[in-house]
């Protein structure tokens, strides 16, 4: 990990959530990851050591030609510093497949960061999915309160707006199916 003052005071943020979290670096080339949370652990089955230093999409689907959309709003956003909400499949470290609502929103000066956040979607449950992501969207929130407390060098707008929006796109998602 990179080893700076605010990535440090990040990492206990990390460690106490409650919700899948990782930090990519978006000066670096390829915007590898620096950070990833027990949660992300458990939901992706790649420890940190595993991914530390690589860009988040090994874990989309090798065939998922549905993440095209999603992945041009995730350059879009990283491009821009902006924040975006998308809905990827992706896949464990065992092979097994999910879909994941990917919540991105950038940190530090200028954006440096990109803090990710993911959330497993039920494709048979989209009611409770609907609910768990709005819950997931509140701890968020949350957590990107207290890194903001942690460190005044972050500079972060949190969005109220972010649960509404998450449950939105998993209601507009699950009318697809």
């Amino acid at each position: 990990m990179t080893n700076t003052p605010n990535l440090e005071r990040i990492r206990s943020v990390f460690e106490r959530s409650g919700v899948a979290l990782s930090l990519a670096d978006a000066e670096a080339p390829d915007c590898p990851l620096v950070l990833a949370n027990p949660k992300f652990e458990d939901l992706t089955g790649y420890r940190l050591r595993e991914c530390e230093g690589r860009n988040c999409r090994f874990l989309q689907e090798p065939d998922a030609a549905g993440n095209e959309p999603a992945k041009a709003e995730i350059r879009a956003a990283i491009a821009s510093r902006g924040e975006c909400q998308v809905i990827l499949r992706n896949q464990r470290k065992d092979g097994t497949p999910f879909s994941n609502l990917l919540f991105l929103h950038p940190v530090g000066a200028q954006g440096r960061y990109i803090l990710g956040s993911q959330f497993e979607i039920d494709e048979a449950a989209a009611d409770t999915v609907t609910e768990g992501a709005r819950r997931h969207a509140g701890v968020l929130m949350a957590d990107l309160e207290r890194i903001g407390a942690v460190s005044a060098r972050l500079q972060m707008q949190g969005r109220r707006h972010l649960a509404d929006a998450a449950a939105a796109m998993v209601m507009a998602w699950s009318r697809r199916m």
